[in-house]
């Protein structure tokens, strides 16, 4: 993912992290039984799910270009939705199909507005620069869950599912992750605005991206507003907006601090593991010419013989002592 991602435009990427990746999702409600309770196959599944949130993150935050950022932010989003319905095949909950559902779609809004919002601020110069990193920024934060936002709403929907226990406290580290994954996003976003101080994005990227940042603050609220009272808890309960807050603020702290360690922090090339495999396939061919001298050093006729040999004396050894 993060290296489609950093080489796809901005378009493309929009629409592999917000659509393409949901496949996966739909598939699991489609075909788990979410309705039976599982407790081995759930906790798998969760456990999974949730080390994906903290992967994500982890090194995401050593990521400096916006779309890589957001590639690793899709990782850990995508892992904690697999970790919501692993916790629903625990109990036999079938709630979290919904919950899956709730959280995937304002994460595919959101994330493909901040996507295309990387094309629009590269085309925007810094006199125009504000008005529209300010509603790129609180779409970004919204995703850990700034109260209002849609992202607040998914975090109140898939609290059921999760319980109480060592899940939510890991939801808990992921919403403060994540904050701090967007902010480290936005403060790369800024890098890459135009040089020409009197820029303006082309209305083929401004109006695209403008709609779907609008959808991404609308359609969660017309869908957490559809369902019927009494069923989800009321978001602007005081002890819910401070619950939602809280993360936030302690993802800003910790984005402040490492920003003055930034330097120090490892670097981790993008791709991590693909990496490491492409280094694998580097070196199998001088393994293989390795294994294939090997190899025909057995098969000369003295060394193969000899090894036969034993081979049969090892096996007549063990007849005996039967």
């Amino acid at each position: 993912m993060p290296r489609a991602y950093a080489a796809a435009p901005a378009p493309a990427a929009a629409v592999l992290s917000g659509a393409a990746v949901k496949a996966s999702i739909l598939g699991m409600i489609r075909f788990l039984p979410l309705d039976t309770a599982l407790p081995y196959a759930g906790t798998l599944l969760a456990a999974a799910g949730l080390f994906a949130a903290l992967y994500g993150v982890v090194i995401g935050m050593t990521q400096r270009r916006p779309k890589v950022v957001l590639a690793y932010s899709s990782v850990s989003q995508m892992g904690f939705i697999v970790a919501v319905i692993g916790m629903g095949m625990i109990a036999g909950d079938g709630r979290a199909a919904l919950a899956a559902i709730f959280y995937s779609a304002n994460h595919v809004l959101v994330k493909g507005a901040l996507f295309l919002s990387v094309g629009v601020i590269a085309a925007t110069g810094r006199r125009y620069l504000l008005p529209i990193l300010l509603p790129v920024a609180i779409i970004a934060v919204g995703l850990g869950g700034l109260p209002l936002t849609g992202g607040a709403l998914a975090k109140i929907v898939v609290d059921g599912p999760l319980g109480d226990g060592a899940a939510n406290t890991v939801a808990t580290l992921s919403a403060v992750g994540t904050t701090l994954l967007m902010l480290q996003f936005v403060r790369g976003l800024v890098t890459t605005v135009s040089t020409d101080q009197e820029a303006t994005a082309a209305p083929s990227l401004f109006w695209p991206w403008l709609s779907t940042a609008v959808a991404s603050l609308i359609v969660p609220w017309a869908l957490f507003l559809a369902v019927p009272e009494g069923m989800l808890p009321n978001p602007l309960a005081p002890e819910l907006l401070w619950k939602a807050l809280l993360p936030v603020l302690l993802g800003a702290i910790l984005a402040a601090v490492l920003w003055r360690w930034v330097r120090r922090l490892p670097h981790i090339p993008e791709g991590d593991i693909v990496v490491v495999l492409d280094r694998c396939v580097k070196i199998a061919p001088a393994w293989g010419r390795t294994i294939e001298q090997a190899e025909g050093t057995l098969r000369q006729w003295h060394v193969a013989g000899i090894s036969l040999l034993a081979l049969t004396l090892a096996l007549g050894a063990a007849l005996l002592a039967q």
